[in-house]
């Protein structure tokens, strides 16, 4: 695992903000049962030997390392078992603040246990200052941990194909498919959207004669990693909106819902996602008239199953 220790920082600089970025992080790679350390420094100390207001970044690095700094974060991790596709965490941390050089006392912190998904952030501590005219740097920083696998050397560089399909089942029994193909890197997650399914909810209910049409349509991100033994760890993630709309206008909003599934596949396998039956609904208003699509109703007996084979690219 690649556990970061990071800090981000909302830009500001003579009286004008900027974007939200990066202001550096400290980490390290270990496997399941180790542990290491971090630690992030910000601000900076006057003439005076005190705390002159800014939130600047210091320097970064491991745990041990003495900082002159007003402000100091570390933490100490272990990496714990965890299922296919998640991340555990046992994490220790501190903010160490400083007002004058010399007089440090711990301001926040706790130990607690994380799980998260690959790539997620967990946000640790929040500091935020009433910046003037004349400050530069940042508004406010945020100190949070992210975590994903780290690649096996000798698999880093390959690439998966991923062939995606939603079958949407009516209660008749009929079949409607959209299909989404896409390829990734080893461990990238890749985002799909597959074409909407429009399904007449009311006959010419606008004055023009135009139909109310219920709206499904899906998106996700699907992550694959090969492992040495020729199988893929496959994670899965599907959102499905359900909206209603005059005929052949685009979705505007909607009820939401999904799934996720963790599995593993041997290429050219192919594998499935049921989404739960959809709740909700969703009402147009023409002229003082109101029709509501209420999903469990409308799409009772209907089933919408993702389908997905992976293949490894040559």
């Amino acid at each position: 695992m690649s556990i970061q220790l990071v800090i981000l920082g909302t830009n500001f600089f003579k009286g004008a903000y900027g974007a939200q970025r990066g202001m550096g992080g400290s980490g390290s790679t270990l496997a399941v049962g180790q542990s290491g350390s971090a630690g992030i420094a910000v601000g900076s100390f006057d003439k005076q030997d005190r705390d002159n207001g800014n939130l600047c970044s210091n320097g970064t690095g491991s745990g041990d390392r003495e900082f002159d700094a007003p402000h100091v974060w570390k933490a100490t991790y272990e990496v714990l078992p965890a299922e296919l596709g998640e991340i555990s965490l046992k994490v220790d941390w501190q903010h160490i603040y400083a007002g004058t050089r010399g007089q440090a006392e711990t301001v926040a912190g706790d130990t607690r246990t994380i799980t998260m998904k690959e790539g997620a952030t967990h946000v640790l501590d929040f500091v935020d200052i009433e910046p003037d005219a004349k400050d530069y740097c940042y508004r406010n920083v945020t100190v949070a941990l992210t975590a994903k696998i780290a690649e096996v050397p000798e698999l880093r560089y390959e690439t998966l194909e991923y062939d995606l399909w939603l079958r949407h089942t009516d209660s008749a029994g009929k079949v409607h498919e959209r299909q989404f193909r896409t390829i990734g890197s080893q461990g990238e997650l890749v985002d799909f959207r597959l074409l909407p399914l429009r399904f007449v909810a009311a006959e010419s209910f606008y004055p023009n004669g135009a139909d109310i049409e219920s709206i499904l349509e899906i998106s996700g991100a699907v992550r694959g990693r090969l492992r040495a033994d020729g199988s893929i760890d496959l994670y899965l993630s599907a959102s499905r909106w359900i909206d209603a709309e005059e005929q052949g206008t685009p979705r505007r909003g909607g009820i939401g819902d999904g799934g996720t599934k963790v599995f593993s596949a041997l290429p050219g396998e192919t594998v499935g996602m049921i989404l739960p039956s959809p709740r909700g609904s969703s009402c147009v208003t023409v002229e003082s008239r109101e029709h509501c699509v209420v999903s469990a109703k409308f799409y009772r007996d209907h089933q919408d199953e993702i389908i997905l084979t992976v293949n490894r690219v040559r």
